[in-house]
């Protein structure tokens, strides 16, 4: 169903200016020049996405806009096609760009943007040719924003001579509409230096993220869901600033050990989850089932975090947990169901917080054990407990919280200490 035609003119403009948040520019599908001239003072960004007609003039005078630092922003997305001349003229402007209605390019339009100062946002072209690559890497950075963006997100595939272009770009880049990536281009784009977005990609091949483990920047893979245990041990050898995986919710154990070689690099995460360096917030990480000494050396040497959560671990090693009695901040063990004396021993040593555990059993060794445990202990579906550990529990010196434990457990234990 076609736009309703509405006309932003230049007294809404003037009300706009003076109460910004009672008009929405969105809405107006065109523009007169009194409006665009009054807009070119607004100290903010500017969303003007729903103006599909505009005048040379018009753009002439909002190209005069410069909002202020950290709010510079222009987005006319609707527009399909801009005279040269207006393009020159937006170009020139210091500030970021949003033309993702643009469908083509010329090359008058093309040397107009690689001079531009400020993120340059085309989602709409679809083709770009190694010319007008070439003419794009042209993009410096300036001070005043020393590292720009160059959003392609249109591109659904590029050949290896766009991408050895695109990689020379002084500048952050995005082609998040690319589904896959051939070897040869992945290659390419791995001699880019800075920002590189590759959310689009739902998978990766080990051949491809071995070539994007040499991208030295910040590296953009959130649209991957899942990992197989030879594209992880191919991507774990990234060196790079930062590699972001925050799409992956779930990962094999073996597909998850030499990610933990990334420790201070990975990004990741899931849902409302999300951490940098440390393993606390990685959902794949609190997805582990079994946890052996190297990933519990990994996981405990970010002592930042407030707690550290393993829910669906049901295995450790007395290794493990030694490693783990060293973590100076609260343990979530709620998935362990069943641990070895050993283990629970081997855990009993850790303080500087709580102790949870989702064990449903616990011996008499053990339960000495863990009585001498410095911290508050929680204890998850609790079903079987002798009156000699209940002995023990009940002179622990903290406090132990019966998480959906039986009423008798609590009672044994209150009992025993009378």
């Amino acid at each position: 169903m076609k736009k309703t035609e509405k006309l932003l003119t230049a007294e809404v403009a003037l009300q706009f200016l003076k109460k910004p948040k009672t008009i929405e520019l969105n809405n107006f599908t065109s523009i007169d020049v009194g409006a665009a001239f009054a807009l070119a003072n607004y100290k903010g960004s500017l969303e003007l996405n729903g103006i599909i007609e505009i005048s040379e003039d018009s753009i002439l005078a909002l190209a005069q806009h410069k909002g202020q630092r950290g709010s510079c922003e222009l987005d006319l997305n609707g527009i399909e096609k801009l005279s040269d001349t207006s393009i020159k003229a937006l170009a020139k402007r210091k500030g970021n760009l949003s033309l993702n209605g643009l469908k083509t390019l010329t090359k008058s339009a093309v040397t107009s943007f690689s001079k531009h100062k400020g993120d340059l946002s085309l989602n709409g072209i679809t083709e770009l040719s190694v010319d007008y690559a070439n003419t794009l890497n042209k993009r410096k950075q300036y001070p005043r924003n020393p590292a720009i963006l160059l959003s392609l997100n249109g591109l659904f595939e590029i050949s290896k001579d766009v991408a050895k272009a695109l990689s020379l770009l002084e500048g952050h880049l995005s082609l998040n509409g690319m589904s896959d990536l051939p070897e040869d281009v992945a290659q390419s784009l791995a001699n880019h230096q800075l920002r590189l977005y590759l959310n689009g990609l739902a998978k990766l091949s080990p051949v491809v993220a071995s070539a994007l483990a040499k991208h030295t920047g910040r590296l953009y893979l959130d649209g991957l869901k899942e990992l197989s245990n030879t594209a992880a041990e191919a991507i774990s050898n990234y060196k790079g600033e930062e590699l972001h995986l925050c799409g992956l919710n779930e990962i094999s154990d073996d597909a998850a050990e030499p990610l933990f070689k990334c420790l201070g690099r990975l990004v990741s995460g899931g849902g409302m989850y999300y951490a940098v360096g440390g393993w606390a917030d990685h959902e794949w990480v609190n997805r582990l089932k079994v946890l052996n000494e190297a990933k519990a050396e990994w996981f405990i040497q970010d002592q930042d975090e407030e707690i550290r959560y393993l829910r669906e671990m049901t295995s450790i090693t007395e290794a493990a947990a030694l490693v783990l009695s060293r973590y100076q901040g609260n343990l979530s063990l709620s998935g362990l169901a069943v641990i070895s004396d050993a283990a629970v021993e081997a855990l009993f040593r850790h303080h500087g917080g709580y102790l949870s555990l989702g064990i449903n059993h616990l011996s008499d060794a053990a339960a000495e054990a863990l009585s001498k445990h410095h911290g508050d202990i929680f204890l998850y579906n609790f079903k079987d407990l002798s009156e000699a550990a209940a002995k023990f529990l009940s002179n622990f010196s903290g406090k132990i919280n019966y998480m959906a434990a039986a009423d008798w457990v609590a009672s044994l234990i209150v009992k025993s200490k009378d």
